[in-house]
């Protein structure tokens, strides 16, 4: 599984994720666990093994000049309100 694999290309930082994974899930060990797995599943299906074990940032992502112009292009949108947090949508 995709969170074996980034557990031993780097263990430091699938343990600074735990945390996380914790409170979105009120403390629940077992559904912690199963959102985890399926994070590092995803991780990995969308960005490849190389990128598993560490963040990825916009930067990254976007290596060819076409992307960026696409993003920056009008495909996406930031809704005029935000969330509860005050975060933009």
């Amino acid at each position: 599984p995709a969170t074996q694999l980034a557990l031993a290309q780097n263990p430091d930082y699938v343990r600074t994720q735990i945390i996380k994974f914790l409170r979105a899930e009120l403390l629940d060990p077992s559904q912690a666990a199963l959102r985890l797995a399926r994070h590092f599943e995803t991780k990995r299906e969308l960005f490849g093994t190389d990128k598993l074990s560490r963040d990825i940032t916009q930067d990254e992502c976007f290596t060819e000049g076409n992307d960026m112009d696409c993003l920056y292009g009008g495909q996406s949108q930031i809704l005029p309100v935000r969330d509860r947090a005050g975060r933009a949508v």
